[in-house]
């Protein structure tokens, strides 16, 4: 019920859900949210200036133009001219939180929190099982996870690392953590080929195109799960060295990141703190 109720609050594939009354509302006048709309915004706002703008929540139309939406339904790439018009209309900086409103300068601003909803929803099934009395246990939505106290072996959860390969099931690496957070962005998963080019989900905010280096997959361990997955698409978009010199440059944030050459063949670093093999 607890899931149901964050999927009607900010899933996009949901006509009536609260984001989507939202981006319908072509006003800039106040717009009341609920109390978990408002707790999510303001920490994707947080994330927008921490990153610099890597992380914005305001691209949702410019994903939607490359076809990654509901219908996923792409078959060419768009117009240089689209884009550029859609890019007009983005910028978390030009949204007004003001508890309990969320407003809009533009009134054509759209946005879409899949970046961070799902590590959002894995802290809230936490804080329920600890109010629940519940003390060791392993959470998991799409790949974001909050790991607290120990498995049934009393040791510290093992948690697998994948090849960043649609195909390959093998592990990477293993870590092994307690009480942490850990979310995985990547571009191995969800992508369009055109012309032997790959187009990742994963857009660059500030050009409105998808990500294209040599950064194929960023893990990054936090305190909160909804910290880590903001973190990691937005490691993703900074690409690999500038992804992990801002890793490292804050406090209680690690990362494990893999990237691909030109050769095809694997390589990672890990951020100075990394002690989770």
């Amino acid at each position: 019920s607890l899931l149901y109720i964050i999927n009607q609050r900010f899933s996009t594939y949901i006509s009536k859900s609260e984001i989507n009354i939202f981006n319908a509302y072509e006003s800039k006048s106040t717009f009341q949210i609920s109390p978990d709309f408002f707790e999510i915004i303001e920490k994707s706002l947080e994330v927008y200036e921490l990153s610099e703008g890597s992380f914005d929540i305001t691209i949702y139309p410019i994903f939607d133009a490359w076809g990654f939406s509901l219908d996923y339904n792409t078959t060419m790439v768009p117009d240089s001219f689209i884009i550029e018009k859609l890019l007009k209309h983005t910028g978390s900086d030009q949204l007004v939180l003001n508890k309990p409103y969320l407003s809009k300068n533009d009134s054509l601003l759209k946005i879409d929190v899949s970046g961070i909803a799902k590590g959002w929803g894995v802290d809230k099934v936490g804080e329920l099982l600890n109010s629940l009395g519940l003390y060791d246990y392993l959470i998991e939505i799409g790949g974001e996870m909050l790991v607290v106290g120990e498995n049934k072996e009393n040791k510290k959860w093992e948690v697998g690392i994948r090849f960043p390969n649609k195909t390959d099931f093998n592990l990477y690496s293993s870590i092994f953590l307690k009480n942490k957070a850990i979310a995985t962005s990547g571009t191995y998963q969800n992508y369009f080929t055109i012309d032997s080019i790959n187009y990742s989900h994963l857009i660059n905010p500030k050009t409105g195109y998808p990500i294209q280096h040599e950064l194929i997959s960023a893990t990054i361990i936090a305190d909160d799960c909804v910290t880590a997955d903001a973190i990691a698409t937005a490691v993703m978009v900074k690409g690999f060295a500038n992804g992990l010199n801002w890793i490292n440059s804050m406090d209680n944030i690690e990362g494990l990141l893999i990237g691909i050459n030109k050769e095809g063949d694997y390589f990672h670093e890990q951020s100075k703190g990394f002690k989770f093999n």
